[in-house]
């Protein structure tokens, strides 16, 4: 997807806004002193974009979570 700058896409355990590959894990952390930081380093406009879409961005993974690779294989029998 698309969020005003920044593409967005997902896996099971890995989220990239751009071109910033984290584990999903670590981008739930962005509010807090040192996550704030970490994302204000990113780019001028990151932690501005961050403070109006991330959450927004964690709850759509947490309601449509991806599966992981293999995971049918393994459920289906």
């Amino acid at each position: 997807m698309q969020i005003d700058t920044w593409g967005i896409g997902y896996t099971a355990d890995t989220l990239q806004i751009g071109c910033q590959l984290h584990s999903i894990d670590k981008w739930r952390k962005w509010d807090t002193p040192a996550g704030r930081k970490w994302i204000k380093n990113m780019d001028a406009e990151a932690l501005d974009w961050a403070d109006r879409n991330l959450a927004l961005v964690l709850a759509m993974i947490d309601a449509n979570p991806a599966t992981p690779p293999g995971y049918e294989e393994k459920h289906n029998d």
